[in-house]
């Protein structure tokens, strides 16, 4: 089981909003990173998402997430009770607009977001930007836009665990 990347992403946008925090995509980027950290390290038996995490030059990003958000540039991105998807109306493909709900994550699995978001949203994105670049999973990879892998991930926040929870001494 997993869930779908946008949905995890509305999910940290409404919770940093409903918490008062600032959300750029740049930071949400970084916190969707050490939110499937948190998941390949915990005893759950599923990744949060399946989305390919790539190596860019200000760190980790998922590219579909990326391109959703792109339009608020450095920018607040706003809460999101709503999304458009494309729907099949009438035999004809259309733009549909469907309400934004959290009632899609287990307990356990809000509950482990929300600990990851508690301690990672007081920092800004440059901030978390610089620690990725620390960090083994995004370090060792050659170039740019390669994919930094669950394996390497789970490997290196298996011993670095406090970092995924905004403990960057550790």
């Amino acid at each position: 089981m997993y869930y779908n990347v946008m949905d995890i992403a509305r999910y940290i946008i409404n919770y940093a909003h409903k918490t008062k925090q600032s959300i750029s995509n740049l930071k949400l980027q970084k916190l969707l990173y050490y939110v499937q950290a948190a998941f390949l390290i915990s005893d759950r038996e599923h990744v949060c998402f399946r989305d390919v995490i790539l190596s860019w030059r200000h760190g980790p990003v998922i590219r579909r997430v990326y391109d959703e958000y792109s339009r608020y540039g450095a920018g607040e991105i706003p809460y999101q009770s709503s999304y458009q998807k494309i729907a099949l109306v009438d035999g004809r493909l259309r733009l549909k607009r469907e309400t934004f709900t959290d009632q899609f994550l287990s307990e356990d699995d809000a509950a482990l977001i929300d600990r990851v978001l508690d301690g990672l949203l007081p920092y800004d994105a440059w901030y978390l930007v610089d620690r990725t670049h620390e960090e083994e999973p995004w370090k060792a990879l050659p170039c740019y836009n390669e994919e930094i892998t669950p394996e390497s991930i789970q490997e290196y926040f298996n011993v670095h665990s406090g970092r995924i929870y905004g403990k960057f001494d550790q």
